[in-house]
């Protein structure tokens, strides 16, 4: 093992986990470590060139079971939510160096038995790079261009009980750490990995599907949305933009926890006005707006959902590829009222992360 040390201290955290269990902690906790393996993907010659070793980190993390009791829950077969802290190689020692970070995160049963489950599971939160872009003393990093970053995390993971309250798992990881454009470079830190674990304490919930009342096939909801972010463009070192958006969005929620939707966006980015060809003394001619539309699958966790979106853009689209994606989450403040964080790419590539909220309009 390439960090036995991770491992020793996990058997003794859960030394100290069993001795207080029943006093501190209810039967639905459960602790768990787990160390991701793999090798970050290279989008240009200039990250390849970087790569000087595997990409290597651990994680711990704690897990609350979901009771069952509630449709949403029911529907996802007993979920679990947690936060998890990681720490380890970039993959880059010499030019990124090590990386660490926290975030929380749902899980989401796709099939269990008594002693197996498989689940995947999703997570946003923010991470620190050691050895960020400088223009100095590090301008071959071509990755990452900040010591802080978003992260977002999916596992698909696949677990064994081998005693009564010890798991073990093994699976597969896709990570992704960037800082969504507001300081280039900004190529990100995309990372496949495979994945080994143990968890210590709940078992599975086994839900018996009993709902209260049948869902309620309601008709179209309509959203509207305002954000805002920043972002710099077009080189390292250029000036910051601000983003604004507007949009509106058609809903139709299909149960307990989906709904697909399709929706108009307008954004107001300044940074339209660098000339496609780059050259600082050349304005583009025209308007700061930008106008697509897009579709969505949005996956509901109680107050919690996470949109997907896929977009093409219908005006002014000349400096962009056609196609937009945005992934992120909303939280759901009472009957009208949501709060959202989102992330825009550009086919993988970050554009800027924005915060907004949004209102559902009275049917």
């Amino acid at each position: 093992m390439k960090n036995p040390s991770s491992f020793i201290f996990f058997f003794v955290f859960i030394a100290c986990f069993n001795a207080n269990a029943q006093k501190r902690f209810n039967h639905s906790a459960s602790i768990g470590w787990q160390t991701h393996y793999g090798s970050y993907l290279s989008q240009s010659p200039k990250a390849d060139y970087i790569k000087d070793s595997y990409t290597f980190f651990n994680e711990l993390y704690y897990q609350q079971q979901t009771s069952g009791s509630k449709e949403w829950q029911q529907v996802n077969n007993g979920p679990q939510w947690g936060v998890a802290f990681f720490w380890g190689g970039t993959g880059s020692k010499k030019y990124m160096g090590h990386m660490m970070g926290a975030y929380p995160f749902a899980t989401i049963p796709l099939y269990k038995t008594n002693r197996f489950a498989s689940k995947l599971r999703g997570g946003m939160g923010l991470g620190w790079v050691q050895h960020p872009y400088d223009k100095a003393t590090n301008h071959k990093n071509v990755l990452i261009g900040s010591h802080l970053n978003g992260y977002i995390g999916f596992l698909w993971q696949n677990e064994l009980r081998i005693f009564q309250r010890l798991y073990a798992s093994a699976g597969f990881s896709f990570t992704h750490l960037s800082n969504g454009g507001s300081t280039l470079p900004n190529l990100g830190l995309n990372v496949p990995a495979v994945t080994f674990g143990l968890r210590y304490g709940a078992p599975e919930v086994a839900v018996t599907k009993t709902f209260k009342k049948p869902f309620d096939k309601r008709g179209l909801q309509y959203r509207a949305w305002l954000g805002a972010g920043i972002k710099q463009a077009p080189w390292i070192e250029s000036k910051r933009y601000g983003v604004k958006t507007l949009a509106g969005e058609v809903s139709k929620q299909l149960g307990y926890s989906s709904a697909v939707s399709g929706g108009a966006v307008l954004y107001h980015d300044k940074s339209l006005e660098v000339h496609p060809l780059g050259i600082p003394s050349l304005k583009r001619k025209g308007t700061y707006l930008q106008a697509g539309v897009y579709a969505a699958y949005e996956h509901h966790l109680g107050k919690l959902s996470i949109p997907l979106q896929l977009g093409t853009y219908v005006w002014n689209k000349d400096k962009n590829p056609q196609l937009f994606q945005n992934i992120g989450m909303r939280y759901k403040m009472g009957a009208q009222w949501n709060v959202q964080v989102l992330l825009k790419t550009h086919m993988g590539q970050a554009d800027h992360l924005q915060a907004g909220i949004g209102y559902r309009f009275k049917q």
